[in-house]
């Protein structure tokens, strides 16, 4: 029988099969150690996975894999028929992931960001890789940690973050340690924002801020940029999103915000339409930048540096002010 004949009827047999390799890695695993919470500890994942994992194996195969008693668990005659096979399975798909270039374009990147640059940045990026490169791109975010935490866990990601004024040192000197390369993709600072009647400078002090009877904030929108500095406030309004914030100014005369400019250009509409004024905070603390930091290997990868191109003129189109 021809190969396409041996296809075609396996699909027809097996076509609503999605056999997760994971599943087989678990199952090999419990065979070796004889227990979950052993085969968990060696995987690194829990063993409420492990047992789902496997389970979802024997319905798909429609047979017991394992034999459980309280003493550990144990392979069934059909479990240690399959075992070499498994072994081999895993071996291959080893080897077919051992044939990839590190430059090889079809490759992923993993990028990790706040949502913020997922929305202004990296959907131009997303859009240009999946129209013109047979490759993906994996972004994550990391809430409430600071620049510093998540690169020391992530090496090997790009990591675009905001970083405070005061901590530039710190991060210079962490990404020399570590090899990576570290560049600033925009100056950011501290901005009040408001509606209403208001009667205030284009640029303030953080002391005349102070004195404003109410004050949105998001202690989420820059990860603790303003933490020691709105408990000064005689009252204040702490949202968990920058935007729901930004929506309480827009519908309240009574309420000022504090945000970045990042933020304002997001929302640049609202001050083409004379919705919202805002002033600058002449604080040097508040300024903040966003960093772009990346690991040399990455940057002697051709699909790294096809991503990291990309960020940086979705960077540049950014506008300075408004």
């Amino acid at each position: 029988m021809c190969i396409h004949c041996d296809l075609k009827n396996f699909y027809q047999r097996f076509g609503g099969i999605c056999m997760n390799i994971n599943h087989i890695r678990y199952y090999l695993e419990v065979a070796e150690q004889k227990t979950i919470s052993s085969a968990a500890k060696n995987l690194y994942t829990s063993e409420s996975t492990i047992n789902s994992g496997i389970t979802k194996l024997e319905e798909e195969l429609g047979y017991r894999l394992f034999y459980r008693s309280k003493k550990g668990m144990y392979l069934t005659e059909k479990g240690k028929l399959i075992r070499d096979q498994a072994v081999q399975i895993l071996n291959h798909i080893e080897y077919w992931y051992s044939l990839a270039d590190k430059d090889d374009i079809s490759s992923s990147v993993h990028v990790i960001a706040p949502p913020i640059i997922r929305r202004m940045v990296l959907s131009g990026v997303l859009s240009t890789v999946f129209s013109q490169y047979d490759f993906s791109v994996e972004v994550y975010t990391e809430n409430c940690k600071h620049i510093l935490k998540i690169i020391s866990e992530n090496p090997d990601a790009i990591i675009l973050e905001p970083c405070e004024s005061k901590y530039m040192d710190a991060l210079y000197d962490l990404c020399t340690a570590n090899e990576l390369f570290c560049e600033c993709m925009y100056p950011d600072k501290g901005y009040l924002y408001y509606n209403g009647n208001l009667c205030l400078d284009q640029k303030i002090s953080f002391r005349e801020v102070q004195h404003l009877n109410v004050v949105g904030y998001s202690k989420n929108s820059m990860y603790g940029l303003f933490d020691e500095y709105y408990k000064h406030f005689s009252k204040t309004i702490v949202l968990p999103s920058s935007f729901e914030q930004w929506e309480l100014i827009k519908t309240n005369t009574d309420v000022v915000g504090i945000f970045t400019n990042l933020i304002s250009i997001y929302n640049r509409e609202d001050f083409c339409q004379g919705k919202l004024y805002r002033s600058e905070i002449n604080d040097q603390d508040l300024n903040v930048n966003w960093m772009m930091v990346y690991s040399k290997k990455n940057k002697d990868s051709k699909v790294h540096e096809i991503v990291l191109d990309l960020i940086r003129q979705e960077f540049s189109k950014i506008e300075k002010s408004i």
